[in-house]
């Protein structure tokens, strides 16, 4: 997504598309990326994670060059369909494979790990989509993305074995329906889950505002937005290596809930320096930074705590999640949205539900049980 957002209106204008119509590209390849988070799951639990993923690469790779060849806004939409589906094969099935190799001891650490390169690439993508669709062209981005989706194909084709060797789930739909049923049937699961989908809402909030803000409201150039996210960035990835150090070691549960409290300090901080000193990029970006610290390292360990539950149900658990996360993310960034009044106040506040939400929602499984002894896994 990042890679494509930097040349969308120069696509529009080559393609002579309605900027309205040229933005299905995104928001439909987005809708892509949920559904199909709720189809990998299941497969990869019923057939296995290697031949479902390498399936999404090859879907990747064809939906890339369908839109890469695009002659019209109709065929390249269709195209990053195809390709935001692929995708989505890696989003989900990765976290499924963690806790299939590491179980459940460990798996909150290598999500958090695994967390640091999901962050690292989307701000890498911008800086070089930008780059390409400046001096090469709109489709040179789409190109690019293709002939790193092909080396990536060929070596996990080559090097990746498969790791799930529970007994196999059946995939008829009233099974499904079952294991969903199942799934939220348990208070645990819905407490992660919500907790994982609230605090990804107010980062999809920020995303949705936050240029707006720089750009409209404080007249800042695009460039420097890109060079204060990298803060955002670069603490969230910071926490989330922090926490792949050490959750083993205090418990998933106590990480969910000092990260969350975290998180909510950085709420009531970006609503107080608001109030007091007014909107500039320091009271914008170092308070929710304090936010994203706290999000890394509760969101890897209630990832980790969602998917643990079920080992069966691995895949069909992390599919559930991803669909809970960007579905989160839509809502809130239509709600920021909504109330936009030139002011940082709607965003504020939207992000201060937000984190008190996930603070709830992260209480939610501890309840459940008691905390184990601070050596235990939580």
């Amino acid at each position: 997504m990042q890679l494509f957002v930097p040349s969308l209106p120069f696509m529009a204008k080559d393609l002579a598309a309605p900027i309205d119509v040229a933005q299905l590209a995104l928001s439909l390849s987005m809708a892509a990326i949920a559904l199909a988070n709720l189809v990998y799951g299941p497969l990869s639990d019923r057939l296995g994670r290697r031949p479902v993923l390498l399936a999404g690469l090859l879907l990747f790779l064809i939906g890339t060059a369908i839109a890469a060849f695009a002659t019209s806004v109709e065929m390249l939409v269709v195209g990053r369909i195809i390709q935001a589906g692929g995708s989505a094969s890696g989003m989900v099935i990765s976290r499924a494979m963690v806790r299939d190799v590491y179980g459940a001891e460990k798996a909150a650490s290598m999500i958090a790990y695994l967390t640091v390169a999901m962050l690292a690439a989307p701000y890498v993508a911008l800086i070089v989509g930008g780059a390409l669709t400046d001096s090469v062209g709109w489709r040179a981005s789409l190109w690019f993305a293709f002939i790193v989706g092909g080396i990536v194909t060929v070596i996990a084709f080559r090097i990746l074995r498969e790791t799930h060797f529970e007994d196999r789930v059946a995939i008829a739909p009233l099974n499904l329906a079952r294991n969903y049923a199942h799934l939220f049937g348990s208070i645990e699961f819905t407490g992660y889950v919500l907790h994982t989908a609230f605090a990804a809402g107010t980062f999809f909030a920020f995303m949705a505002a936050g240029p707006y803000l720089m750009v409209d409201v404080l007249h800042r150039p695009a460039l420097e937005f890109s060079f204060w996210f990298a803060l955002l960035t670069f603490t969230f990835m910071g926490a989330n290596f922090a926490a792949g150090r050490v959750s083993s070691r205090v418990g998933l549960d106590r990480m969910v809930f000092f990260g969350s409290l975290i998180s909510l300090s950085g709420g009531v901080l970006l609503l107080i320096v608001l109030a007091v000193f007014g909107l500039s990029p320091l009271t914008l970006f170092l308070p929710n930074a304090l936010v994203g610290i706290g999000q890394g390292i509760s969101m890897p360990n209630a990832q980790a705590g969602a998917i643990n539950l079920n080992p069966k149900l691995a895949g069909t658990s992390s599919g559930l999640l991803a669909f809970a996360t960007m579905g989160m993310g839509a809502v809130f960034s239509q709600i920021v949205g909504e109330f936009a009044d030139g002011t940082a106040g709607p965003l504020a506040w939207t992000i201060m539900v937000g984190v008190s939400l996930a603070l709830i929602s992260g209480l939610i499984p501890a309840r459940r049980r008691a905390w184990a002894p601070l050596t235990g896994d939580g």
